[in-house]
């Protein structure tokens, strides 16, 4: 079982998942140096190349008026694509904790908030998971959250990174909203707002809701 997180950066999701991975016993993915990234990328290519040919193409043309962009997204791409097959393989003998798949690339992939049909089709073609984790933050704290920790999405592209920001909160409450109006069937979607409860408080909740499943 793949127990997925998404939400924007400065959410507290990564901190959540961790936390939840040493709470379960579960294993936390990540990947082991570039020779175990081109492995998975490879294995995600053989297993499903329709997806991996459909994200490579919609990406190269979301990033089409930058360069910087256009690097920028192929690269998190092979990140996420490598990552979640990782996820995928090892869920099957066993539940794990991926924090960065497919889920969360819908938000480097769309520039703008994606419609209900963009939705639709990219969680018909991309999610792998039996529980999805969305975690929020209002967007000041998220800000103030990447400020102490002296990392900001985009950094190097010479983007508004308050007005990415806010672009990134609009697209995780346009998902929040499409589970809301329409459920996937064996999909559990647990929704938390980190500016509410503290992280230990939303690992017990989450414990809770995924250890009978």
């Amino acid at each position: 079982m793949i127990i997925e997180f998404f939400g924007p950066p400065g959410s507290g999701k990564t901190t959540i998942a961790q936390q939840l991975a040493l709470r379960l016993k579960k294993e936390y993915i990540a990947l082991a140096g570039r020779s175990e990234k081109r492995l998975y990328l490879w294995c995600s290519l053989t297993r499903s190349p329709g997806r991996f040919f459909w994200l490579l193409i919609k990406t190269l043309w979301s990033g089409a008026h930058s360069w910087a962009l256009w690097w920028h997204k192929l690269f998190l791409l092979s990140e996420h694509l490598a990552v979640n097959e990782k996820a995928w393989r090892l869920g099957r003998r066993g539940s794990v904790i991926l924090d960065g798949g497919l889920t969360q690339y819908l938000l480097t992939l769309h520039e703008r908030s994606a419609s209900e049909v963009e939705l639709a089709t990219y969680v018909g073609r991309c999610l792998d998971c039996q529980v999805l984790v969305i975690v929020s933050a209002p967007e000041p704290l998220r800000s103030e959250r990447m400020r102490r920790r002296g990392r900001f999405p985009r950094a190097g592209l010479s983007e508004d990174h308050q007005a990415w920001q806010q672009q990134l909160g609009r697209q995780t409450e346009s998902l929040r909203s499409f589970f809301d109006a329409k459920p996937v069937a064996g999909l559990l979607v647990l929704v938390f707002d980190s500016s509410l409860e503290p992280a230990e408080q939303i690992v017990a909740k989450l414990k809770g809701e995924i250890e009978p499943v």
